[in-house]
């Protein structure tokens, strides 16, 4: 992108000026491919509400409706493949999970309407257990993230590199009666020839993804990094995290303890 001194600033919102536009007829498939899919998936999601709601109402129809419900995240999970297969990215993994958690739910509903006492008794033990380990890896993943993205300090973060944020999230914090906005950006630097990518969290100058900052490093872990703008303020997250692991924790043990399931 270029700017004179003297002349209007008549680029688009992507920095190109009119005369430097790119006439590659190619670039607009994948908005193309985005636009068309999307309204595909949304057609299907309205069908598919209009099945469960018809379902619903017919004899032992539950299944059926509940069925239909869980192959909604199978089909986005699908979705997404394609996409990044359209687009030549990466595979994302969420995708692959997102799938085979929706057709191992899908088969173990078939199974409890078909099954006999011993595997519904089996199936609601199974599926109340990894209800409740959900929540408990959420909470872990909560803990660990506020602490990895806050242990950063001057001590052992000491070697200065230029780093891209990548990703940047905000959180805010109510303090004397304002809201206070917190940044928590996701840095991609180089270190030794080789690349990495960390998050920080509770910085409280703004940070923009794809510009460039000054960062610390730990020289001896490099993916431990310091953000002189960061503050220290990861106690609430960690309480919640730890909140989010303990009460699924007790309420499992108690009801497989005690109740009749």
């Amino acid at each position: 992108m270029r700017k004179d001194e003297n002349e209007q600033m008549n680029y688009d919102e992507n920095g190109y000026y009119p005369d430097e536009k790119k006439q590659d007829t190619n670039e607009n498939e994948p908005i193309l491919f985005d636009k068309i899919f999307g309204k595909i998936i949304i057609v299907w999601f309205f069908v598919t509400i209009f099945l469960i709601y018809k379902l619903a109402g017919t004899p032992n129809g539950g299944y059926k409706a509940l069925i239909m419900f869980i192959q909604l995240f199978a089909v986005f999970g699908i979705a997404g493949m394609i996409s990044d297969g359209i687009k030549k990215r990466k595979l994302m993994i969420p995708w692959l999970v997102v799938t085979a958690c929706s057709v191992a739910g899908m088969i173990a509903v078939y199974a409890y309407q078909i099954g006999s006492e011993d595997l519904r008794h089996f199936l609601r033990r199974l599926g109340l257990f990894l209800f409740f380990m959900l929540f408990i890896v959420i909470g872990l993943g909560v803990v660990i993230t506020s602490i990895r993205g806050s242990r950063g300090n001057p001590q052992r973060c000491t070697f200065a590199v230029t780093a891209t944020c990548v990703k940047a999230s905000t959180s805010t914090e109510t303090a004397n009666g304002g809201v206070i906005v917190y940044y928590n950006p996701t840095y991609e630097y180089t270190y030794e020839g080789e690349t990495y990518k960390s998050t920080v969290l509770n910085v409280s100058q703004l940070r923009e993804s794809g510009m460039s900052y000054d960062i610390f490093i730990d020289p001896d872990k490099p993916k431990r990094v310091y953000d002189p703008d960061s503050v220290k303020s990861y106690l609430f997250p960690v309480l919640f995290g730890a909140l989010f692991v303990a009460m699924p924790l007790i309420m499992m043990i108690l009801i497989f303890k005690f109740a009749d399931i």
